[in-house]
Parts: C-alpha cells; sequence; structure tokens
C-alpha cells in the first residue's frame, strides 16, 4: 500500500499544469507530505496531539525517534557555521552577478544554509525541546565506503522513509540485492520527476546516476581494494553532472535564483 501512495506525487507531476521551478517546489511538497504519512503508517501507539508537529515542523522521516528523549545534548556549532558558509557565498554571488559560475556556486550554497544548516539548527531545537530529532546529515564526509554515504549519512530522512516503504518489504520478498537496487531505482525515479521534468530535458540522466551508485556499492563489497574513500568519492562526484544536468540549470535553477535576486 505505502508502494502505491508513493507513486501519486509522480503521476500529479503530469497533470498538474505548472512548468519550470513551480512544478519542482510542487513536486518537492507532494512527495514531502506523502512520505510523512507513509511513515505513520504500522504504528499504533501514535500521539494525535502531536502529529501535526511531526509532519510539519520537522523534516524526519522516523516517528518514533522523533518520540524518544534525546540521545546527547544539542550541539549548535555545526549548522551555525555551515549556515555562515552558506551565506557567504550567497553573498559573494550577490556582489558579483558576472560570474559565470554563480549558479553552481547558489546551488552549493543553498545546500549548505538548508541541509547542513538550518535543518541542522532544526534538529537541535527538538533535541533542546526534548525530543530525539537527528539532523538529516550526518557528517556525511566522514563515510567509509558508499554504503555507509547512502545508508547513515546522507539525507536520513530520505533513507527513513524509503527504507521502511519500499527496501524492507522488497528484501523480504527478494533479497538484499533487488531491495537495494529499488531503492535506487526509486530514488531515480523521484530525482527523474524532480529535475528533469520540471526542466524538461535531461531525462536518463539521474536515473543512471543512481544506477551507478547501486552498481558502485556491489563493486566495493566484492573488491576489497577499491573499499576506500578515493573510489567512493570518485563514484559520488565524477557522474554528478548526470544528476545535476545542464537543463536543470539553465530551465529550473537559475530562473529560481533570479526570483529571489542572486
Amino acid at each position: 500500500m505505502n508502494i502505491i501512495l508513493l507513486t501519486l506525487p509522480h503521476i500529479a507531476v503530469f497533470i498538474i499544469p505548472l512548468n519550470g521551478w513551480p512544478l519542482m517546489l510542487f513536486y518537492v511538497a507532494c512527495m514531502f507530505f506523502t512520505f510523512k504519512i507513509t511513515s505513520l503508517s504500522g504504528i499504533n501507539d501514535i500521539k494525535w496531539n502531536r502529529v501535526l508537529l511531526y509532519t510539519t515542523c520537522w523534516i524526519g522521516m522516523n516517528y518514533d525517534e522523533f518520540e524518544g528523549h534525546p540521545q546527547k545534548p544539542p550541539a549548535w556549532k555545526a549548522g551555525i557555521i555551515s549556515l555562515f558558509i552558506g551565506l557567504i557565498l550567497i553573498a559573494f554571488c550577490f556582489w558579483n552577478p558576472e560570474n559565470t559560475h554563480n549558479a553552481i556556486l547558489v546551488f552549493i550554497a543553498m545546500i549548505f544554509i538548508f541541509h547542513f544548516g538550518l535543518l541542522d539548527l532544526n534538529a537541535q531545537v527538538w533535541n533542546y525541546l526534548g525530543r530525539n530529532a537527528k539532523p538529516i546529515m550526518n557528517e556525511p564526509w566522514k563515510a567509509k565506503n558508499l554504503a555507509d554515504f547512502w545508508g547513515k549519512r546522507w539525507n536520513l530522512a530520505f533513507r527513513d522513509a524509503v527504507h521502511k516503504c519500499i527496501f524492507t518489504p522488497i528484501r523480504k520478498s527478494f533479497g538484499m540485492h533487488i531491495g537495494m537496487l529499488a531503492v535506487f531505482l526509486f530514488s531515480g525515479i523521484l530525482h527523474e520527476a524532480v529535475i528533469s521534468v520540471p526542466a524538461k530535458g535531461g531525462y536518463g540522466g539521474p536515473m543512471v546516476y543512481f544506477l551507478i551508485q547501486f552498481l558502485g556499492i556491489l563493486i566495493q563489497k566484492r573488491t576489497p581494494v577499491l573499499k576506500g574513500r578515493c573510489f567512493t568519492w570518485f563514484i559520488l562526484l565524477a557522474p554528478l553532472p548526470l544528476l545535476f544536468h545542464q537543463q536543470f540549470f539553465n530551465k529550473v535553477f537559475i530562473p529560481l535564483t533570479n526570483i529571489i535576486g542572486v
């Protein structure tokens, strides 16, 4: 049932009469709330008076974790530093509008501001208020291999959602590798919908990127000499132009940054 529910935002992308960055933001919002709904399935002890807070004020997708007690005190430093770095990059682009690399710099700045900055600080606030909210980024630069990066360090909100709705049920029926393949295929479809469809171009690039990640994990499991960080970061970074292709920057991201004046 959860897998069927996850398909609805993908169908909506082709029905809603939007294009460019409005379509991208609409899809992200639909997918976010769909993940939230599926994360509540199968949980018997739901405190419905607090579901609104969980659904709208926290990015994570693990309800049981959110209702737990903090395992460690709040750590504000990393989020503040990341937010500061992102704002510096935005300021540089604002004061140097002729810089040909502004789109890439703004894109990196957004990751620092949101993924490593505001969302990290959001977790620390909830931690301070007595919730076991963990940052969705778990020091990804410390990843030992691709499985560690995708499974334990990068965007844990997405990881928790697909682990529950896709990986676990498919692994039980078809095994570990098919479960992993299903997750990366779904991630490819999701990124095609959020990146390629609004851009009306670059189709196939995001899917190929995530299939490369899947193959990279299999290679590292079978080839001990390639389990190090060099191969890991090569597989993560070298094919990035397939994921965030030029059509996305030209038709979606740059028009969005023009709206906000960067």
